[in-house]
């Protein structure tokens, strides 16, 4: 058969868990590239050359889990389409690969005694800013080659434009609690507003990367303790337009069918320099929200 993208199924997610707990490899529906960084190869998720996880195969005390949704994105009702997830991975015995480990950081919900479900929060629908930081928790290196795998940050793409990765705290880059505000253009009838549903909107009339670059670059640990950056572009799409189809003889396979038109969630690749980093060491992630322009509102899905 063939590798279905997005669309016509959303990858809601894809999850292989090491000990239960702790993500090894997971995949999402803003997984797949646009055609031009590779379209559905963007899938495979693969380490540098030369690296590895370490696992225990006599099953002492190392075990994977699986968990999975997979969502049907054709206009319903859609002819009858058979779809199933094969998961693979590649093993090796080789001596020479040296261990690498990986992090699971979720943001907090800020203490509220009634968060959001499935750590999420709320933000505005014009440009705004989040942040979260927290600590490494050993000595270490950031591992990454552009030529071996895609480096990529999971996001929902129709309301996360851009994202930063500092080695600093928030109040190092200037980014303090005063600046921001509860939500407060929210109309999902829903989904209430929560008093931990905290964004910084810099004024409407300037452009919001210009102002937290200024922020940053003003501040004490500036510019200089950036690591990590995403941001869209015409080469590197966070959004892929795809046009509708039909149940027509045009196209005669069920999976081509009754797709909706409309922009797509798409991997941006996500660039880094060397970091090299003490157990105790601070990172912050800031992401530029909002919902993007090109999307109406009853395309919101995540």
């Amino acid at each position: 058969g063939a590798i279905l993208g997005h669309p016509p199924i959303y990858s809601h997610h894809v999850h292989i868990e090491y000990d239960g707990v702790m993500h090894a490899l997971e995949a999402h529906g803003d997984t797949t590239c646009s055609q031009e960084k590779g379209g559905d190869a963007c899938y495979l998720r693969s380490y540098p050359e030369g690296y590895g996880l370490p696992f225990d195969a006599e099953g002492k005390g190392d075990f994977l889990s699986l968990n999975f949704m997979l969502n049907d994105l054709r206009e319903f009702p859609a002819p009858p389409m058979v779809f199933y997830q094969e998961v693979a991975l590649k093993w090796s015995a080789r001596e020479d690969v040296k261990e690498m480990s990986t992090a699971t950081m979720h943001m907090s919900s800020g203490g509220s005694p009634h968060p959001h479900p499935f750590s999420t929060t709320m933000v505005t629908r014009r440009p705004g800013f989040l942040w979260s930081t927290s600590r490494w928790m050993v000595d270490g290196k950031l591992i990454v080659s552009q030529q071996d795998h895609f480096p990529w940050f999971h996001a929902h793409r129709k309301f996360c434009g851009a994202a930063w990765v500092f080695a600093a705290t928030p109040e190092e880059l200037g980014l303090t609690t005063d600046l921001l505000q509860v939500v407060d253009d929210n109309e999902n009838e829903h989904q209430e507003t929560r008093p931990g549903d905290l964004v910084w909107n810099p004024p409407e009339s300037e452009d919001p990367i210009a102002s937290l670059l200024r922020r940053v670059g003003e501040s004490e640990a500036g510019l200089a303790s950036l690591r990590c950056w995403l941001a869209g572009s015409e080469e590197e799409k966070v959004l892929e337009h795809v046009n509708a189809t039909d149940a027509s003889s045009a196209y005669p396979e069920a999976w081509r069918q009754n797709w909706i038109e409309g922009w797509y969630d798409r991997a941006g690749e996500v660039h880094c320099d060397e970091w090299s980093f003490k157990r105790g060491d601070a990172i912050t992630v800031v992401t530029l929200n909002g919902l993007d322009a090109r999307v109406p509102d009853l395309d919101l899905y995540t």
